[in-house]
């Protein structure tokens, strides 16, 4: 047989193999077509996938922000609850209509703001999310929680507690007294007496006696967790402004609350702001 024969043959062997190989169950199709993307694709898993019925009447806090630096001791909180998303950043409360598709978030509505003014770096913080937002971002299920993705930034997020007790949504809450190492002292009769509005999808307008704000809060068993309340910045007589400086320092992060008829205890160390319900 002469080497060009040879040649040929050995040619025609490795290209069989090769066919076969290409038609065998490693993931291949049978037709000799493209592997299957799926087995070892990096695209999201059908594990990671989120939906939006898996996140109804959830609330998220983030725990990791990567690619941004967020405004000083401050966070994200997201809501999900009856198709609106809602986001609270330090600032503002953000909100509007969702969805998710083939693996991203994104806001479908225009997106409504309530019109505080807070620092400079909270307010762009407030604008960065919305157009974040707007624009889509990647979500996928972690360990703990959410990742979104989007524009060279990524947001961990775990799950936090649920939306705040329904009978707290609804009354006004007056502040009637503080209590400090068991003293008690009611409000003085000069001071705007502060007040506490919980909504349904847990967000709060504060009044503290002076300034006024609004946040977000969930509920975790006999505690109440607030996100950061920023104030406005008004002056106001001494009365007030001490009232207001122990409001402030209570509604802070976790709080525990008893709620006995229509009296409501918010308790911080050995500060506690007792409120009339109405």
């Amino acid at each position: 047989m002469s080497r060009r024969l040879v040649y040929a043959v050995g040619v025609a062997t490795i290209l069989a193999l090769a066919a076969c190989a290409s038609g065998s169950s490693d993931g291949g199709s049978s037709d000799g077509g493209p592997a299957d993307p799926g087995s070892d694709s990096p695209t999201t898993s059908a594990a990671s996938e989120v939906s939006a019925e898996s996140l109804e009447g959830n609330t998220y806090v983030s725990t990791a922000v990567t690619g941004r630096d967020l405004a000083a001791d401050s966070a994200i909180e997201l809501t999900f609850s009856d198709g609106q998303l809602t986001v609270v950043a330090g600032c503002n409360t953000i909100g509007s209509t969702y969805e998710i598709d083939d693996g991203t978030l994104s806001f479908t509505g225009e997106p409504r703001s309530t019109m505080m003014a807070c620092s400079e770096d909270l307010t762009a913080q407030d604008q960065w999310l919305i157009t974040w937002l707007t624009d889509g971002v990647g979500i996928t299920a972690s360990a703990l929680g959410l990742s979104l993705s989007g524009d060279g930034v990524t947001i961990d997020v775990a799950q936090g507690g649920a939306p705040v007790e329904s009978v707290l949504v609804g009354p006004v809450w007056t502040l009637a007294s503080t209590s400090q190492d068991d003293e008690a002292v009611t409000v003085p009769p000069s001071v705007q007496a502060p007040t506490l509005e919980f909504a349904g999808d847990g967000g709060v307008a504060v009044f503290a006696g002076c300034n006024s704000g609004s946040t977000s809060a969930t509920t975790t068993g006999d505690t109440i967790t607030f996100m950061p309340v920023p104030l406005t910045e008004m002056a106001c007589e001494e009365p007030a402004m001490a009232l207001e400086a122990t409001v402030a320092a209570v509604l802070d992060g976790d709080v525990a609350y008893v709620l006995d008829g229509n009296q409501l205890t918010l308790s911080k160390g050995t500060i506690s702001l007792i409120y009339s319900g109405s």
